[in-house]
């Protein structure tokens, strides 16, 4: 896992959160599109939720799926172009206090039976950090996060958030397919902060 500071700048985050809020849906909002049994990966979900005595409907959070350059976030067309993803599914979500993610793998099932090694995940976050919000990778606890600082690179390494904060954390979620694009953007910014 690599946390890059100010690994994008120069995007009116204000201005994209604003957009953000009013088409953010709980997770659990319309069932029949955000809880599909047919999917091993929400199926695995699903169960590690029961498994702890935990409602797997409780919301985990605000989200609102979009595609690169659909006009929604025109502010960030360019970043998402920059980091260079194929087939790239964009997502901005939020935390609210007292909202958590349980410990677990990513599976990026919605890529079918393609090789998940070449499958890449990047957060971008959209807010800054405030004491009590939690991210953690294997042994590694994030923290002192600024808007435009990135998280990238972990592979199936486990992880998890909370959110124990009086305010909401957002993020950006890409997923999708290395090219030479994205890892020529991590060399590129990895040697800058290096």
């Amino acid at each position: 896992m690599k946390l890059i500071k100010s690994a994008l700048t120069g995007i009116n985050f204000t201005s994209v959160i604003e957009k953000y809020e009013p088409k953010a849906k709980y997770m659990h909002e319309g069932m029949t599109s955000s809880i599909n049994l047919e999917d091993a990966d929400v199926r695995e979900a699903m169960s590690l939720y029961i498994r702890n005595g935990l409602n797997p409907t409780k919301p985990l959070g605000k989200r609102h799926k979009f595609s690169p350059m659909d006009g929604n976030y025109p502010e960030l067309d360019q970043a998402i172009e920059t980091i260079g993803l194929d087939e790239c599914q964009c997502v901005i979500m939020s935390q609210e206090p007292g909202m958590f993610n349980m410990w677990h793998n990513d599976e990026y099932g919605s890529y079918g039976k393609r090789d998940k090694s070449q499958i890449r995940r990047v957060l971008v976050f959209l807010t800054d950090y405030k004491p009590c919000q939690f991210l953690q990778w294997g042994g590694t606890v994030i923290q002192d996060w600024q808007a435009g600082d990135i998280i990238c690179d972990w592979g199936s390494e486990s992880h998890g958030t909370a959110n124990a904060s009086e305010h909401t954390r957002i993020m950006l979620r890409l997923t999708g397919v290395v090219t030479d694009r994205y890892n020529n953007f991590i060399r590129s910014i990895s040697r800058s902060v290096s």
